[in-house]
């Protein structure tokens, strides 16, 4: 287990989560149409990156599960650091590609919005 292949593996993992938390936002504010070009660069770096961790795990000289764990514990590292980088950032650009412009309430909203603060200053209940 060398430092590039952690290195790789990382910024794979960086990639997987990032597409995953990008889909959740897809689903979570229906853009169907990023959808499906989502879940295919999913399941490219999804593979990847557990074929990558099987491969190495396979390579251990551990019988153990300790030994196991001794041995790939870079793999973990860059797979956390990857993962928790992965998804702070799709949830900033999934922020920046699908901007959403803020709309003026309507008259008839404002007025109703006036109307429950003012009961509520009040302590009346909402009518």
């Amino acid at each position: 287990m060398t430092l590039v292949n952690a290195a790789v593996v990382g910024l794979a993992n960086f990639v997987f989560i990032f597409l995953k938390a990008f889909q959740q936002r897809n689903v979570a504010f229906l853009h169907y149409w990023w959808v499906v070009p989502t879940s295919f660069a999913m399941a490219t770096v999804e593979i990847f990156v557990i074929g990558t961790v099987a491969v190495q795990a396979a390579a251990t000289d551990g019988s153990t599960f300790i030994e196991m764990v001794d041995a790939l514990w870079p793999l973990v590292v860059a797979c956390g650091l990857g993962g928790g980088t992965g998804a702070v950032s799709s949830m900033w650009v999934h922020t920046k590609i699908h901007k959403r412009k803020s709309q003026p309430m309507s008259d008839e909203d404002q007025k109703m919005m006036d109307e429950l603060l003012v009961a509520k200053r009040r302590g009346r209940p909402n009518e």
